[in-house]
């Protein structure tokens, strides 16, 4: 349920499509979010100092993918969320081939505003529904109960559990 404090806050900010201008920013953003995970709550999740770098590639090449749909949240010409949704396939032996995944949800905490999260999700749910997508899968760290919090209270529910296994 969106409350009246999301909506309004909802009003300060724009969702739509990232564009190869926007992508300087959103590595920025991405850096940042991806740093404060690693320091706060998964040192496993830290990213090499050339990370940042090929994360903007790759979202170069999803931004002319037609199986994949970046969108952004703008408030003040800044970005301050942004999603990424891919079309994937599996095995031919799988009655469910393709499929939605949410490569990346990724909120600015120091933005102070509510419902972005929700506020990309509904743009792409569109999106993937208008690619005769019916299931979408997202993976969500276990320490980061927020995420998990955001996703369940969308509906979703827990899938497949991934293992971290330490070879050495």
């Amino acid at each position: 349920m969106v409350t009246k404090e999301q909506i309004n806050d909802m009003a300060s900010f724009q969702v739509r499509p990232a564009m190869h201008p926007d992508l300087e920013q959103l590595e920025g953003l991405w850096a940042d979010i991806m740093d404060e995970i690693a320091t706060t709550m998964d040192p496993r999740l830290r990213i090499t100092s050339h990370a940042p770098q090929l994360w903007r590639q790759q979202v170069h090449t999803w931004l002319d993918d037609p199986a994949a749909h970046v969108l952004i949240a703008e408030k003040d010409s800044r970005i301050i969320g942004f999603m990424i949704g891919l079309i994937l396939e599996r095995p031919l032996f799988y009655y469910q081939q393709k499929y939605g995944y949410i490569a990346e949800l990724g909120v600015d905490g120091h933005a102070h505003v509510g419902g972005v999260g929700t506020a990309l999700l509904n743009p792409m749910r569109e999106w993937f529904l208008a690619q005769d997508i019916k299931v979408v899968e997202v993976a969500v760290m276990h320490l980061h109960p927020m995420a998990q919090a955001f996703w369940r209270a969308k509906g979703a529910s827990e899938f497949i559990d991934h293992f971290w296994y330490r070879l050495k």
